[in-house]
Order: structure tokens, then C-alpha cells, then sequence
């Protein structure tokens, strides 16, 4: 909590702490696979379970202003993963249902590459293990080349993704 509001940095997500139903109301669901994985919104956080290699996301826009660096941060929570992926997204692309979303990914869990798989509690930028594609490297900062739309889109699936909760998704411009 911070004394002052800061207009500046301040967070541009919408819903990002998942308090109620109109905090739920900013996250529109992205389905991807049929069935086998899905996102539950819960008082404070949102939950997402999948198996037989299914995934599905959460998205919203965001209005960006150019060559204006963004810091994505978000807590992450979960137990016992296995074959899993976790990836958030920040792209001018818009999801379109029942397709798979690739574009622009930010940071992440994979349990290939180490991570997610034990108990873990933290940030994501601590506790993932997934390259920024932006910058080639373990970041979650993010810079636009032209003002506008983009999406912010958290997608997971897996062949045992046991649950994965997050809280408190933030983006932040720099000062």
C-alpha cells in the first residue's frame, strides 16, 4: 500500500487483485482446448487447473504509450505441477477464441525448464523461469514500439497442472 496515489507508475490493470465479481468482470477467458482446464475467480485471486495437455487464458487490454518501459508483476502460488506451462503475454496481438496464443511472451513457469514443479510462493519474476522474448532474457519489463491496445494475456495448461493461483497482477509505467 502506498500513502499517495501516484498517477505516473500507477497500476493499469484493471481487476488485478481479483477483490469481487467486478474485478472478475475486467478478465475475459480465452478458451483454447475444449475442456480440461480451467480458470475459477476467487475472492482475492484467480485459480487456474488443467490435465490431458489442455490450457486455457485470461486477457484484458491495456492502452500503452510509446517507448514507455512497463513492469509486469504478479504473485504465484501453487503445489505438486507436473508438465505444465505458465506464460504471460503482452502483445498488440488479440486473442481470438479457440485458438492457442503465443505472441510476445513476457515471463513464466515450465516445469521443463525448472520450475513450478515443487511448492512455490513468491513474485513471478523470482520464482519463473522463462526468457522475456522482448529482451532474450529473465525480465519483466516491456517496451512498445507505438502507442495504443495491447493485451495482457495469463495462459497455463499442462498434462497435470495441479493449480496455479495468482494475486495481485500489476503493470506499472516507469517514471
Amino acid at each position: 500500500n502506498v500513502a499517495t496515489s501516484d498517477p505516473v507508475a500507477g497500476n493499469i490493470v484493471k481487476g488485478g487483485k481479483f477483490e469481487d465479481t467486478n474485478a472478475h468482470d475486467e478478465w475475459t477467458i480465452l478458451n483454447i482446448s475444449g475442456s480440461g482446464a480451467n480458470w475459477t475467480f476467487n475472492e482475492g485471486s484467480a485459480t487456474i487447473v488443467a490435465n490431458g495437455w489442455n490450457q486455457q487464458a485470461i486477457y484484458q487490454p491495456i492502452e500503452v504509450i510509446a517507448n514507455k518501459k512497463y513492469t509486469i508483476e504478479m504473485i504465484v502460488s501453487g503445489d505438486g505441477n507436473n508438465d505444465t506451462w505458465f506464460e504471460v503475454f503482452a502483445s498488440t496481438v488479440e486473442p481470438v477464441q479457440w485458438n492457442d496464443y503465443g505472441n510476445n511472451i513476457v515471463m513464466g513457469l515450465n516445469t521443463w525448464g525448472g520450475c513450478g514443479t515443487g511448492s512455490f510462493n513468491g513474485i513471478l519474476s523470482s520464482v519463473g523461469c522463462v526468457d522475456n522474448s522482448y529482451s532474450n532474457s529473465r525480465s519483466n519489463e516491456v517496451t512498445f514500439d507505438t502507442s495504443g491496445t495491447i493485451y495482457l494475456v495469463i495462459k497455463c495448461g499442462g498434462n497435470q497442472t495441479s493449480g496455479i493461483t495468482i494475486s495481485n497482477v500489476e503493470m506499472r509505467g516507469s517514471i
